[in-house]
């Protein structure tokens, strides 16, 4: 698709948006316009789907289409980065679609009507035979693997005998004179700063075990034209939105994508215990951490429509 000038807006069009904005300084509070003021992706703006205005400096930014300055790539289309028009669309490139008979054939088309007919390569043959229903398995084995399997709790006990251990030591350097209550709130103290480790795992046989996946999985696939719903991924994705549930949730500039879950918390591993399961590590659970938060930011700044995920 190529790029293309747009038309001008009408000049009411563009006092109404400067009008809007001067009200939303007003009630804001703003101090006075900074002359000059460059207008940058991260100024906050008001405005329609192409006219904006900065309201640092009442700049008027009236999105042009081809040569528009505050252009990004989206990996779907160009679009402006002030106010989210659409510059131009994707490029125009082959799309495979492989047979379910399979998976190795495949036909190719572009939009002008010419279809090939291609041999998927070794590499690829098992990738392209990946279904949906895969990667939800994939997730229910993982949910269950880091809340309720036996290495999650070798881990729990692990960590409760290194606690009691520590408690031990600590009992033992409280100075003199001694004292019974001295010793107790050392004890306490230190146990309550770790008990977070010794979360115990759930039943095995917990129903709520397989809901909550399904409610992760559904989550992820708001998400897939972002993040790859990919079986590979499930480990690492889940761990992360584990980890929100169990904290403080998840929001972006207000909105509330993830909310805390008390049961998810009750079971959950921390963080860097996450590390001392089978073929997991911190890094990937950090890497899908920032891809969740970066896929639901729009390039505007301004949060992305995701159905949030809430269970308790």
């Amino acid at each position: 698709m190529s790029k293309s000038r747009a038309a001008a807006p009408a000049r009411a069009d563009v006092e109404a948006v400067i009008a809007q904005a001067r009200s939303e300084r007003e009630r804001l509070g703003f101090g006075p316009l900074l002359a000059g003021h460059r207008c940058a992706i991260g100024c906050q703006t008001v405005g329609t789907r192409r006219i904006r205005v900065c309201l640092e400096s009442l700049c008027v930014h009236v999105c042009p289409g081809a040569g528009c300055p505050f252009a990004r790539q989206t990996g779907e289309a160009t679009v402006c980065g002030l106010s989210g028009f659409e510059v131009c669309g994707p490029e125009d490139a082959p799309v495979s679609s492989f047979s379910k008979s399979n998976g190795v054939t495949a036909s190719s088309s572009r939009h002008w009507g010419h279809v090939t007919r291609t041999t998927a390569p070794a590499s690829k043959r098992a990738e392209v035979r990946e279904t949906d229903q895969m990667t939800r398995k994939a997730v229910e084995d993982n949910t269950a693997l880091f809340l309720a399997s036996p290495q999650r709790g070798e881990i729990c006990a692990a960590e409760t005998t290194k606690v009691h251990e520590a408690c031990a030591r600590a009992a033992k350097m409280v100075r003199t004179p001694p004292s019974f209550s001295g010793t107790v709130v050392t004890v306490l103290g230190l146990f309550y700063e770790r008990a977070a480790l010794c979360a115990p795992p759930a039943p095995s046989g917990a129903v709520w075990l397989s809901t909550l996946a399904t409610a992760i999985f559904k989550f992820w696939q708001g998400l897939r034209r972002w993040i790859p719903l990919k079986k590979k991924n499930a480990a690492a994705m889940t761990a992360a939105i584990l980890t929100f549930m169990a904290d403080d949730g998840l929001s972006v500039s207000g909105v509330v994508y993830v909310r805390p879950s008390r049961v998810v918390a009750a079971h959950c591993p921390r963080p860097r215990q996450f590390g001392m399961f089978r073929s997991m590590t911190c890094r990937r659970i950090t890497q899908q951490i920032r891809a969740i938060k970066a896929a639901l930011t729009l390039p505007s700044g301004r949060p992305r429509l995701v159905p949030p995920l809430e269970f308790d």
